[in-house]
């Protein structure tokens, strides 16, 4: 994943749950680098819905590879 890009480095590219938790949590750490304060307010709240989201994922697919041991 390039810096600043918010997209997956490759299509399928994890096929674990620990895999894909290892992603979307990477995913994450781009949210840090986001100028919140350049957003309007409609960017900013879809934003933040879309980091609510990664982060549910993020979860549950930690909590199935916990599951899978």
């Amino acid at each position: 994943m390039s810096d600043g890009e918010l997209t997956a480095p490759a299509e399928g590219s994890a096929s674990t749950p620990d895999e894909i938790a290892d992603e979307l949590c990477e995913v994450l750490t781009r949210f840090a680098h986001v100028d919140y304060n350049a957003l309007t307010e409609g960017e900013l709240r879809a934003l933040l819905d879309a980091r609510s989201t990664v982060e549910e994922l993020c979860l549950d697919y930690r909590r199935a590879s916990t599951r899978g041991e």
